[in-house]
């Protein structure tokens, strides 16, 4: 789609705050970000406030190239359309009833960063993916795995919760995942965050499209409301974001995020 990218800084914008950014081929000037559209160019004009971060360190290119959309999607299904606390919010005794989510597609790009924030907060994450990446959602934290490829995985899953699931994440948002999705949140309802804008099949099931390029956008025109969720760009809208930022560091230290098990590159060949 030409959004993600990573690369070296080779000049800076006459507006960019002094300190912000090295010019050319320094290891701090490696960049990985989000662009709208772009990205399969050879040069590319970047926001150097929204749209570039620091590769972490021990990254390849091909690597960091991942970090732009996916991650912060994720973060803002969780944490902004699904309105789930941060993990750095303590919670009595009483409230510590493990909750349930669903991630659908949890081999995918945001799936696979979804499942691990989700095991970060503590809830008790079920994922679908084809039989051949079962042990891959497992290995990163999916407590029971369903093959979406089953005609039955949708009763499947509302026995697993017995239909009582309130909450998912649809990380492919086309074909049959609306009505699979949806039918598996319990009878009373509930919510979903999409990827791709459709509409509920299901009256009682609220829908909402959670797309990077579409928070930032508003983060744009009102640029004294972000704030950085780790090193990414995201809009201080609820207390869970605002404590997940004051913790960014802690995030990083304590959440171990596995990387993707591909090169991006293989998907050109």
């Amino acid at each position: 789609m030409g959004h993600d990218f990573a690369g070296v800084v080779e000049e800076l914008g006459p507006d960019v705050p002094e300190g912000m950014w090295t010019p050319f081929p320094f290891t701090e000037s490696h960049t990985t970000a989000v662009q709208p559209n772009g990205a399969f160019s050879e040069y590319l004009v970047a926001d150097a406030e929204l749209e570039v971060v620091p590769i972490p360190g021990g990254w390849s290119f091909e690597e960091a190239a991942q970090l732009g959309i996916a991650p912060i999607t994720a973060v803002q299904c969780l944490h902004e359309t699904l309105e789930l606390p941060s993990p750095f919010e303590t919670k009595s005794t009483a409230e510590q009833t493990k909750r349930t989510i669903l991630i659908w597609g949890g081999a995918s790009a945001v799936g696979q960063y979804a499942i691990q924030f989700a095991k970060l907060c503590g809830l008790r994450v079920l994922t679908t993916a084809s039989s051949k990446n079962f042990d891959l959602v497992k290995g990163l934290g999916a407590d029971e795995v369903f093959d979406y490829r089953n005609e039955d995985v949708v009763e499947k899953i509302r026995a697993a919760t017995g239909n009582a699931l309130d909450i998912a994440i649809d990380t492919i948002s086309e074909g049959k995942t609306p009505e699979q999705v949806t039918g598996a949140i319990r009878d009373k309802g509930g919510k979903v965050a999409i990827i791709l804008p459709y509409e509920s099949p299901r009256p009682t099931v609220k829908v909402t499209f959670s797309m990077l390029p579409d928070l930032l956008r508003p983060v744009r025109s009102v640029r004294s409301s972000h704030f950085v969720y780790g090193s990414f760009p995201f809009r201080k809208q609820t207390a869970s974001g605002t404590s997940i930022y004051s913790n960014r560091s802690s995030l990083r230290e304590r959440s171990n995020l596995s990387r993707f098990p591909y090169n991006p590159t293989d998907l050109l060949e």
